[in-house]
């Protein structure tokens, strides 16, 4: 799984990324807060060929922390063990990319994966 940013030049085309994925993706950091429904500043999911999901997260440098604040990840067809192995081998990777010791999880959807994440998550700290 790669965290992309929104910046990417794979998600910047939004009504490209729309029309050849089924993928609706917005930044919403400029969207008024009443009107988020992902998160401040989310970043795309993508494993294998497929747009699966977004996380909203923050890096509490001082403390070298991770906060997840959400993670929506999209339907899909895929072995649910093996996207929650690839989240965490990319969340791994992303926490040494941001010098984040620890992490932790917020809020899941769908929720019935919520403990197995937050299971899985444990040996980040």
């Amino acid at each position: 799984m790669l965290i992309l940013s929104p910046f990417d030049n794979s998600v910047i085309q939004r009504e490209r990324l729309k029309a050849l994925f089924q993928y609706d993706y917005r930044i919403e950091c400029y969207v008024p807060a009443a009107k988020c429904q992902y998160g401040y500043f989310c970043l795309p999911l993508l494993y294998r060929d497929t747009f699966i999901g977004r996380m909203d997260c923050k890096a509490h440098r001082k403390i070298s922390h991770l906060e997840i604040k959400s993670l929506h990840l999209e339907q899909h067809n895929f072995d649910e063990d093996s996207v929650v192995a690839a989240f965490v081998d990319a969340i791994t990777q992303f926490c040494h990319f941001q010098k984040c010791d620890s992490v932790a999880l917020t809020k899941v959807h769908p929720k019935h994966l919520t403990q197995r994440l937050h299971s899985a998550l444990k040996t980040l700290g």
